[in-house]
């Protein structure tokens, strides 16, 4: 709750000795503010304004006279209350949303903060129709403030982000709805929430190279920041636009994913494509971004080359029995030794691999059964019938797989040591 302080001058007032109930009135005015109000009440001779609030029909809350004086409100009744004055007039016109939550959030906190449980309307103290019979004292006395955000209500439970700053090859952060920024992370670490309807508003990248960022953004749709850096605002903040996709491209390689309202977790992509859905008003929760080690991609059997991946993503197929044929590894600068042992040629030896060495055979319907794998980073294997193996070291002389079993190979995977 923001409370806007006006900062009037006031005559000589009284400090109140008690407070035991809320009294809500109405401006009996459609347009006026605190100001505006302080001003009518000068005018009739008093200290200044007699409410201690006002609440504007756009939601925001206005201090009048300062809380803990004596009001000009009702007369009889003001040495033991708080004034509370909605702006409008409620014989004539219906209460906005905006205007009720504001009203309920403040009694509500006014009710906690005094211990208290009476609020009235001045018709209840005094002869008089104030604050109107449209004014809905019902719901200002006990209603739960519904959401006026377009995304809805935040809601409880779900992951949150490592709630430290921690830096790395490619480090980044969000601005969260209600958080604000949140702390840096780094190298495919999660930055954000998942599970509580909380939108990513902005995203800070601190880049490795050139890096190109584009994001869609509700209701200004793509928007491209070019050559960024740490401190690049790639969104908007303070005006409650999710972002709904991103878009990286740069001198080096990045993998990344996005966590969508609906959707869940996107595939992993790589630069120049797009993470998340675009067009469907779904909001950005949560993101991910790493540099990988190495890209690669697996020729399947009937399916042919799937798209490149980065190490921790599974590479290939599990539980569908098709057999890996072939894997093309990018080593993005790290030297890498392959061999691999392949259904009716026995064992081959690749020596020192670069892009576009095919470690297998495509076309032959062949199998890839064993490898043997040397580099700076550790592998396992999905096999036919056994399923996926223990983590090894690329060593150059562990073999993951089978030999003389005619068991297919179905999928591998690479992480960093």
């Amino acid at each position: 709750m923001n409370i806007v302080e006006t900062n009037l001058s006031f005559g000589a007032m009284t400090v109140r000795s008690r407070t035991n109930r809320i009294i809500c009135h109405h401006a009996a005015a459609k347009t006026c503010g605190a100001a505006t109000i302080h001003s009518w009440h000068k005018a009739n001779g008093w200290a200044g304004i007699g409410y201690h609030y006002v609440v504007r029909k756009n939601g925001t809350i206005e201090r009048g006279r300062p809380e803990k004086y004596v009001g000009a409100h009702a007369t009889g009744s003001n040495s033991d209350s708080i004034g509370v004055c909605f702006e409008g007039n409620f014989d004539q016109e219906s209460m906005g949303a905006a205007q009720k939550n504001a009203g309920i959030e403040l009694i509500s906190w006014l009710k906690s903060k005094y211990g208290i449980g009476t609020v009235v309307g001045h018709r209840d103290v005094m002869a008089t129709s104030c604050p109107g019979k449209y004014f809905p004292m019902a719901d200002i006395v006990n209603g739960k403030v519904s959401s006026t955000d377009p995304d809805g209500d935040v809601t409880s439970g779900g992951t949150t982000q490592v709630q430290k700053d921690q830096g790395g090859a490619i480090t980044y952060q969000v601005h969260a709805r209600k958080i604000g920024w949140m702390n840096w992370r780094c190298d495919g670490d999660m930055a954000g929430t998942t599970g509580q309807n909380r939108r990513i508003e902005a995203i800070r990248i601190q880049p490795d190279g050139r890096m190109d960022v584009s994001v869609h953004i509700k209701t200004d749709g793509d928007k491209k920041y070019s050559n960024i850096n740490a401190d690049t605002l790639i969104g908007t903040t303070g005006k409650s636009k999710r972002l709904e996709a991103l878009m990286i491209e740069g001198d080096k390689q990045f993998r990344y994913r996005v966590h969508q309202k609906t959707y869940g977790w996107s595939a992993w992509t790589s630069n120049g494509k797009w993470a998340g859905v675009k067009g469907k008003s779904k909001q950005i929760e949560a993101i991910q971004i790493k540099e990988p080690i190495i890209l690669v991609r697996a020729h399947v059997q009937s399916v042919g080359w799937t798209e490149y991946v980065g190490d921790d993503e599974v590479i290939g197929t599990t539980g569908k029995a098709k057999r890996l044929e072939a894997i093309q590894i990018d080593p993005l600068g790290m030297e890498i030794k392959a061999k691999a042992h392949i259904q009716g040629d026995g064992w081959v030896d690749y020596g020192v691999i670069d892009k576009d060495t095919v470690i297998g055979t495509t076309g032959e319907s062949k199998r890839l059964e064993c490898l043997c794998l040397e580099g700076d980073f550790e592998w396992r294997a999905h096999l036919a019938e056994s399923g996926w193996t223990d983590w090894t070291e690329a060593d150059g002389v562990a073999t993951l797989g089978t030999v003389g079993q005619a068991l297919q190979m179905e999928a591998i995977q690479i992480r960093r040591k």
